[in-house]
């Protein structure tokens, strides 16, 4: 839920897999174009969703006593795991703000993954519909 007005949410259902959803203000829509504009010019690979959502997995089954670090350490580990994926420095920019002033990084991430899916299908059908290479 998102408080106050002037908010949107999509729900992506894959033929397989887990529902997607993504609930926010108006200006998540933009950088969900922009994660698929990304994903269109291939300077980020539709794996990058499922790294992240391996690295959050890691940070749930972490000690409650480490959670502090690895909060205090997720952008930089999101940006290694880009970089390892060849992501264009504007997508490790579009990754770096969903951390900026948050107080919750683990929430940035979910974020993050969560757009980078359902922006997915977004991208293949401008692919598809210019007539590009899938």
């Amino acid at each position: 839920m998102v408080p106050g007005k002037a908010a949107f949410g999509i729900t992506v259902v894959p033929r397989s897999g887990a529902d997607v959803r993504v609930v926010g203000k108006w200006d998540l829509l933009g950088r969900i174009d922009e994660i698929a504009r990304l994903y269109e010019g291939r300077a980020l690979t539709f794996s990058l969703a499922h790294e992240f959502r391996g690295l959050l997995a890691e940070w749930m089954k972490a000690e409650k006593e480490t959670l502090a670090a690895l909060d205090a350490r997720l952008e930089a580990m999101a940006i290694a795991i880009a970089r390892k994926k060849r992501s264009s420095e504007a997508a490790l920019e579009l990754i770096r703000t969903f951390f900026k002033d948050v107080e919750n990084p683990r929430r940035a991430l979910e974020s993050l993954t969560q757009c980078l899916y359902v922006a997915r299908p977004f991208a293949r059908a401008r692919r598809e519909a210019g007539g590009g290479a899938s």
